[in-house]
């Protein structure tokens, strides 16, 4: 890969927005695959794509990374976690389809709008407004 430059605006965004949600785009990643090293490889490959491929500031509510791991995660909506990391974590995601389960961390976990949440799922905000209203049912109806 050929060596590029930033100035120092491009560097402090994505210190300052990157660098900087790189822990709720792990949580998110994990609420996704439902195992912890699946969650780390998709990650790490979230991160490659937006080093091969950098975000432009230009929706500033929409974390990028987080985007860039629906991005990954989407690709392999198959993906059926083996590893019994958290039992209580799978007993209550475990029940829900991968996109009522992004959509359940980016609403109620890390409390984006509904419209931002749809950009980031590439959804309308019907079908948000749906696999919300899915996805809390599932949630309360899972027994603790």
């Amino acid at each position: 890969m050929p060596s590029q430059s930033y100035g120092k605006s491009q560097a402090s965004y994505y210190l300052d927005t990157i660098c900087s949600n790189s822990d709720q785009a792990y949580r998110f990643a994990y609420a996704c695959v439902l195992e912890k090293q699946e969650a780390v490889l998709t990650l790490e490959k979230a991160y490659q794509d937006l080093l091969e491929n950098p975000s432009t500031p230009d929706h500033q509510e929409i974390i990028p990374i987080v985007a860039r791991v629906w991005d990954v995660v989407d690709k392999d909506k198959d993906h059926k976690a083996n590893n019994d990391d958290h039992k209580v974590f799978k007993n209550l995601f475990g029940n829900m389809q991968l996109e009522q389960r992004a959509v359940l961390t980016l609403i109620d976990y890390f409390g984006l709008e509904t419209k931002v949440a749809a950009r980031v799922l590439s959804k309308n905000l019907n079908e948000i407004k749906i696999l919300i209203c899915d996805a809390r049912k599932i949630f309360i109806e899972s027994s603790f």
